[in-house]
C-alpha cells in the first residue's frame, strides 16, 4: 500500500512540474527570426529557444515581450520604437555600429517603455551627425531616445557592452552651434525616467563639444513639461568620457521651465568608474540645472573614482570657456538641493591640453543662488585636498558665490577624512548613522572603504513588485502644465538651456494595430490531461495486480 501511495505521489508531482514549466511564459511563442519578424504590434511573446535576429523590427510594438531566460544574439538593434514591456532577456552579438541612433533593443519610445531583468552584452558606436544633418545622436545601452513627456521605467538591467556616440566637431550649417548628442550605459536620452537596480560596466564615451554623458542615462528631463528623473540603487563601474557633461550616474537633467517642486533624486547608489568631462564632471552627475523650483537630492551614496576636466580656454568663436569638477555634482544651483550621507572618494585632476583652462574645483558650481544654505549634512570626502571651493561662480555679478571649501568644512556641510578612518569602520558607522535604513557595508581590515550593501539591496528588490503589463502604469509621469510665457531664464554664463536644435525629437512612428497571436495556456492544460491520464493508468494497473 505504501509503494503505491509513492507511486501516485511521484505522479502528481511531476504533473505539477509540467504544469509550472509550460506556464512560466505567456502568450505567443518565438522560435525564429521569421516568428519574430512576424510579431502583431500589440501582442504577447515569449522566447522559446535562443534566436539569431539580423533585421530590426519596424513597426511600433506597444506588447509584451518576454525573454524567458533566453538570448537574442544580433548585430541591428532589435526595435525600432518600443512602447510596451520587455523582461528576462539577454542580447549578445558582434558590435551594433552606423551613422544613426542606436541601441542594443530599442532605438526609440514614443510612449515609454519597461524594461525589467534585461542584459546587453554588445557594443554600440555611433559615428558622424543625423543623416539630415540637423542633429545630433543618442545611444544606449538597453534605449537610444525617447520622445517628450514621455515616462520609461528599467529594473535591475545591465549593459555590459562600451557605448559610444564618436561625434567630435558637429556645427549647425545655420547657427554655427555644436549639435548635441547624448550616450548612457541604459538609456542615451530619456525624457521621464526611473532607474532601479541597474548596473553598467561599459565604458560610455561621447567625445563631442556637446555631449551628456552618465554611466545610466546621458540626458534626463529634457523638456519643461517633465520633472521625473529618479536613479536607486544602481552601480556604475565604467569609465565616463565626455567632451561636455559626465556624471557616474547622469550625465545632465533638468532645464529652465520646469515649475513644480518635484526633486531629481540619486539614492542608494555607488560610481567607481573614472569621470572625465570637457564643461562640468561630477562623480554621481555631470550637471543639473535647479533652479528655484526644481533641485537634486543625492542620498546614501558612494562615489570612488577620480574626476577629471578642462577644455580649450576659448571656444571656436572666441567665447571664454570654463570647466567645472567634482567628486559629487559639476554644476548645479538651487538653494533647496541636498546631499545626505554621502561619501565621495578620489582626486580632482587637470586634463592636459595646449590652451587648456584650470578647472574650478568645487563640491559643485554654481551661480546666483545662496548655495550656503543648501542642506549638505553628514557627507564625507577623502579628496587628498584638491577640492579647493564649496560653489564657484564666474560672473562677476555672482561672486558672493565664490566660497572656498573651508566655510563648507566649517559648516559641516561635509566632512574631510582620512584614509585610516576610511578603512577602520569609524566613517561607515556615521554613514549607517545617517541613513534612513542601514545601507553600507565594510569588512574592515579588507575594506578600503565603506560600500553600498549588496545583500540589502538584494533585499530591497525581492521587494518590487513585478511589472505589471504596460496599460497598467505603476509609475506616473509627474507633467507640468506651466505656459511657455512663464519659463525662467538663466543667467548666461551657466548655459543651462539648449539651443534649439540640442531638442530632437524623433517621428512618432507607426500606428499600432490590433492584438493578435495570444494562444491560450495549452502547454499547462496538455500536461493535467497528460498527468490524469498516467495516474488513471497506474491506478488501474495497481487494481489489476491487486486482484491477480
Amino acid at each position: 500500500m505504501r509503494r503505491t501511495l509513492s507511486i501516485l505521489i511521484f505522479a502528481v508531482m511531476i504533473v505539477s512540474m509540467l504544469c509550472v514549466g509550460t506556464s512560466a511564459a505567456e502568450g505567443t511563442a518565438i522560435n525564429s527570426a521569421s516568428d519574430f519578424a512576424k510579431m502583431e504590434p500589440d501582442g504577447k511573446y515569449y522566447l522559446n529557444a535562443d534566436i539569431t535576429v539580423t533585421t530590426t523590427y519596424e513597426k511600433a510594438f506597444n506588447g509584451v515581450f518576454d525573454g524567458n531566460g533566453r538570448t537574442i544574439t544580433t548585430s541591428v538593434p532589435l526595435f525600432a520604437e518600443f512602447n510596451g514591456l520587455v523582461k528576462n532577456l539577454t542580447i549578445d552579438g558582434a558590435e551594433i555600429k552606423g551613422n544613426e541612433n542606436l541601441a542594443a533593443f530599442a532605438i526609440f519610445t514614443v510612449d515609454g517603455m519597461k524594461a525589467e531583468n534585461v542584459v546587453n552584452k554588445i557594443d554600440i558606436t555611433v559615428t558622424g551627425i543625423s543623416a539630415d544633418k540637423t542633429a545630433g545622436l543618442v545611444a544606449g545601452g538597453i534605449l537610444a531616445d525617447s520622445d517628450l513627456a514621455s515616462m520609461s521605467n528599467f529594473r535591475n538591467c545591465r549593459n555590459e557592452g562600451n557605448i559610444s556616440v564618436l561625434t567630435e566637431e558637429v556645427e549647425s550649417e545655420s547657427s554655427g552651434a555644436h549639435y548635441a548628442t547624448f550616450a548612457g550605459g541604459i538609456v542615451g536620452r530619456a525624457d521621464g525616467v526611473e532607474i532601479k537596480y541597474c548596473v553598467n560596466n561599459g565604458t560610455i564615451n561621447g567625445p563631442g563639444n556637446r555631449a551628456h554623458v552618465g554611466g545610466m542615462v546621458g540626458r534626463a528631463a529634457y523638456n519643461p513639461l517633465m520633472v521625473t528623473c529618479d536613479v536607486v540603487d544602481c552601480t556604475n563601474t565604467g569609465d565616463i568620457i565626455s567632451g561636455y557633461d559626465a556624471g557616474g550616474m547622469i550625465g545632465n537633467v533638468g532645464l529652465s521651465g520646469n515649475n513644480i517642486y518635484i526633486p531629481y533624486t540619486i539614492t542608494y547608489c555607488e560610481n567607481t568608474g573614472e569621470i572625465t568631462g570637457g564643461y562640468r564632471a561630477g562623480g554621481f552627475v555631470g550637471y543639473c540645472y535647479a533652479g528655484s523650483t526644481q533641485n537634486i537630492i543625492i542620498t546614501s551614496s558612494v562615489s570612488i573614482a577620480n574626476v577629471y576636466s578642462g577644455r580649450p580656454a576659448t571656444n571656436l568663436e572666441g567665447s571664454n570657456q570654463y570647466s567645472y569638477q567634482s567628486l559629487i555634482i559639476g554644476y548645479t544651483n538651487s538653494v533647496n538641493n541636498k546631499i545626505v550621507g554621502c561619501l565621495a572618494v578620489g582626486e580632482l585632476r587637470k586634463i592636459p591640453g595646449e590652451g587648456f583652462v584650470d578647472p574650478f574645483r568645487c563640491i559643485h558650481g554654481c551661480s546666483s543662488a545662496k548655495t550656503i544654505d543648501e542642506q549638505h549634512e553628514n557627507n564625507y570626502m577623502y579628496d587628498n585636498n584638491t577640492t579647493e571651493y564649496y560653489t564657484y561662480a564666474t560672473n562677476a555679478s555672482n561672486a558672493s558665490q565664490i566660497i572656498p571649501i573651508e566655510k563648507a568644512l566649517e559648516d559641516g556641510k561635509v566632512t574631510r577624512c582620512t584614509l585610516e578612518e576610511l578603512s577602520s569602520g569609524a566613517i561607515l558607522a556615521k554613514l549607517n548613522a545617517a541613513a534612513d535604513t542601514p545601507v553600507f557595508k565594510q569588512t574592515t581590515g579588507t575594506d578600503p572603504y565603506p560600500i553600498i550593501d549588496p545583500a540589502l539591496r538584494e533585499q530591497r528588490l525581492s521587494a518590487e513588485e513585478p511589472f505589471d503589463a504596460p496599460e497598467e502604469t505603476t509609475t506616473e509621469p509627474v507633467v507640468t502644465t506651466t505656459k511657455k510665457d512663464d519659463e525662467t531664464t538663466a543667467p548666461k554664463d551657466d548655459e543651462t538651456t539648449a539651443p534649439s536644435d540640442d531638442e530632437t525629437t524623433a517621428p512618432a512612428g507607426e500606428d499600432t494595430t490590433t492584438a493578435g497571436g495570444d494562444e491560450e495556456k495549452k502547454g499547462c492544460k496538455s500536461a493535467v490531461l497528460s498527468g490524469i491520464a498516467i495516474v488513471a493508468i497506474l491506478g488501474s494497473a495497481i487494481v489489476l495486480g491487486k486482484k491477480r
